[in-house]
């Protein structure tokens, strides 16, 4: 970076709509930057959009791609892909243009983003790559799941992140080994550490941890240990085997409470997360039908607790 003699980055924050951006930790919005350039209109990227779909799907190559071990999954996807066509390719298009005529006026000596989730970074990120404008990535949350670990490999992170990236910034040596075992990707890893977690060290609650602990009906002067369990949410997300089914979960949190109640001069805190879109454990009916004392169930935000336990069981990798 230091050969472009300037230090200016532009950070993406991956909605689909091209967005106001952020530059040296300052807002700017696009039309000011842009100048009135003359680019394609939304309606004529669509219309194009929808003249290859009429053309694509009639192709027998195109429609082969969707047969899977003898099945013909073109009729499942059909409307899905209409859309892609129709939608989400033309506002690809849409962005990838806009952000090259923006890298083009602004010049900024990097674009930083996080993980590659959707069509708008990538679209940014072959932007980038056509400017000749290094593409940052900075990791955002644990790069493999509890099932994964070492024995499989994150299809989001190699597909997207080391394919899109120049740089992936990551954690620590452990996340730079996992992404480096990825010879096909350019990208180059820099281990720089968690900003999220530097910014937590230093925004501490002001509350006294025994304060905290008499809040919530606990003694100051027991030993206290908090196991935050994840989500129940099995295996619907994008990323597969990101997590332990249901019911594997379920055995582990359970087994964990018999642990719990082997120790009864301990007090143990079960940090739940509260959402309305995920399932909630069942653990947190056992512990009231067994009425085990020396544990309690909470469901306050894991930053705002994180002062009163003197030791943390979790059992996912992730931030």
């Amino acid at each position: 970076f230091e050969s472009q003699n300037t230090f200016g980055i532009l950070y993406w924050d991956g909605v689909q709509a091209f967005p106001p951006y952020y530059g040296n930790g300052q807002r700017h919005h696009l039309i000011s930057s842009l100048n009135g350039a003359s680019l394609p209109a939304k309606g004529a990227l669509k219309e194009r959009g929808r003249r290859l779909w009429r053309e694509a799907k009639t192709l027998p190559e195109f429609r082969g791609l969707l047969n899977f071990w003898g099945v013909e999954c073109f009729p499942v996807l059909e409307r899905r892909l209409e859309h892609f066509f129709g939608t989400d390719l033309p506002e690809m298009v849409s962005i990838y243009l806009k952000a090259r005529l923006l890298l083009r006026v602004q010049r900024p000596c990097a674009v930083l983003s996080s993980t590659m989730g959707d069509y708008g970074r990538h679209a940014v990120a072959l932007a980038a790559k056509k400017e000749s404008v290094p593409f940052v990535i900075y990791q955002h949350g644990s790069s493999r799941g509890s099932v994964q670990m070492e024995s499989a490999d994150s299809e989001v992170t190699e597909h997207n992140d080391l394919r899109s990236a120049d740089y992936v910034l990551c954690y620590g040596d452990g996340d730079a080994r996992y992404h480096r075992k990825h010879q096909e990707a350019n990208a180059r890893i820099i281990p720089v550490g968690s900003a999220a977690l530097d910014h937590l060290k230093r925004s501490a609650p002001p509350v006294t941890r025994n304060r905290m602990l008499r809040n919530y009906g606990l003694t100051p002067d027991k030993p206290t240990v908090m196991y935050v369990p994840n989500y129940m949410d099995g295996n619907i997300r994008i990323a597969p085997y990101r997590l332990p089914s249901p019911s594997r979960s379920y055995g582990l949190q359970r087994r964990f409470l018999e642990v719990f109640r082997e120790f009864p001069g301990t007090q143990f805190v079960v940090k739940i997360h509260a959402s309305d879109s995920d399932p909630c454990s069942p653990i947190v009916q056992e512990v009231a039908d067994q009425h085990i004392r020396n544990c309690k169930i909470i469901t306050d935000p894991f930053t705002s607790v994180l002062h009163m336990a003197d030791m943390y069981i979790s059992d996912y990798p992730s931030t």
